[in-house]
């Protein structure tokens, strides 16, 4: 469970990846945030890591424009991560392994179709 956790604040590392459009940075944090809620990671506790990551990054930004950044990051991250606890928590390996891959690619597809990419 902690390897989930883990993976959800790598994700949230790449800062700079999202704040320059990446519809890659957000598939990936995608897949991570659905990998762990397929794996039983209940949603405050993907949450709690978000916030965690949120003020580690908040004492990293310096500029306006990172802080601008961080907020906008954390929102989409926040907003990805409880739309992925609205799907069901499948018991097999096949169907999890299916809605990790269909969530990433909605949200790479959804990013996509917004225009700023």
């Amino acid at each position: 469970m902690k390897k989930f956790l883990l993976g959800i604040m790598i994700s949230a590392v790449s800062v700079p990846a999202f704040a320059e459009g990446s519809c890659e940075t957000l598939a990936n944090f995608a897949q991570n945030v659905m990998i762990a809620r397929q794996n039983g990671v209940p949603l405050t506790h993907a949450l709690q890591s978000l916030e965690k990551a949120k003020i580690k990054f908040t004492k990293l930004a310096k500029t306006k424009d990172e802080k601008q950044a961080l907020i906008v990051t954390n929102t989409a991250f926040k907003y990805i991560t409880v739309e992925a606890y609205k799907t069901p928590l499948y018991s097999t390996d096949n169907y999890k392994q299916r809605e990790v891959s269909e969530f990433s690619n909605k949200v790479y597809l959804d990013c996509l179709n917004s225009g700023d990419n």
